[in-house]
Parts: C-alpha cells; structure tokens; sequence
C-alpha cells in the first residue's frame, strides 16, 4: 500500500492554497493523471461558502466517508458558480525517488497515438505523464521563453512520456 499525506491549505501563503483552489474549481487534471488519477480521487474534503453566504464545511480527511452525499464532489470543476471554496485537503502521494522523461519526434498524429498506446503496454503502472506537442506550439514556446530551443530536428508533433517510481536502478 503506497503511503500518503493529506494537508490543510488553509494557510496564510495565499500562492499555493490559491493555486490548489483553482486547479479544483478548473478541475485540472495536470501531467500526472496517468499516475495518480483524476482530481476527484485526491480531494479529500472542501470548506466552501455559498452565495448566500452560508459556511459548507465538508473539510474531512478520511479517504472513505460514505456518510451520506458526497458533496465535496460537486465543487471539483464547478468554476465557482456553487461557492466560493475557502479551504481543501488533498491527498499528497509521496514524491517518487526516480523520474525520466523521453522527448520524441513523431511523423504524424497518428505515430504519436502509437506511442502512447505502446507507452501504455510496455511501461505500465510506472508510466506517470504522457503529452502531445504539435509544431506550432513548439513554435509559440521557443519564440516567446527566452533561451528555449527546439530539442528535436524533425518538424511536427512529439511526445513526451514521463516515468516515475521508488528506484532509478533497472533489474
């Protein structure tokens, strides 16, 4: 069984609770939902007020609560037309020991499809991010951050694909 955390944002640094608090409302899935899944499974309690400003505190910390409707759920993508959420707890899992990352030129959409099917087949659960970049957002990233080039000399789509897990040792 894979160890986690579960942390209060209720804190006083407004960047990071902010940050939580958005992703939630946007239901922002992010590079590792392959890994860890989708937002609904790591939010373990909301405190949100409603418009008529009513305190919902749904602020739990147990990973299995079947104690009535799963209220919580309804915030998670909502983009703050229900309330406005004050306070989230999340489930952290641990920090992997071991990431890489592959960056790889693809001929077409449909090879960078393949990759992510043979991705999928060959890596399992460690497979942890996988993401389509086309030429033209390469184009926009390396024009306007300075100092970024295009790694790949073949125009058109790449993939990457992310790997985590507890040992950067093969066997």
């Amino acid at each position: 069984m894979q160890a986690s955390a579960s942390i209060d944002v209720k804190s006083p640094r407004p960047q990071p609770a902010g940050m939580c608090k958005k992703w939630l409302l946007i239901h922002s899935g992010g590079l590792r939902l392959l890994r860890y899944g989708s937002l609904h499974g790591t939010v373990l309690g909301v405190e949100a007020v409603l418009p008529d400003g009513t305190v919902l505190d749904l602020l739990r910390q147990l990973r299995k609560d079947n104690t009535g409707f799963d209220l919580k759920q309804l915030f998670i993508g909502s983009e703050g037309s229900l309330g406005v959420v004050t306070a989230v707890a999340i489930q952290c899992p641990p920090k992997p020991a071991s990431v890489q990352l592959a960056f790889l030129s693809c001929p077409s959409f449909q090879a960078v499809q393949q990759v992510l099917l043979k991705a999928k087949q060959s890596l399992g659960e460690i497979l942890s991010a996988v993401e389509f970049l086309d030429q033209e957002s390469m184009h926009m990233v390396t024009k306007h951050l300075d100092g970024v080039k295009n790694p790949l000399q073949q125009t058109g789509p790449a993939a990457a694909a992310g790997v985590s897990g507890s040992s950067s040792s093969s066997s």
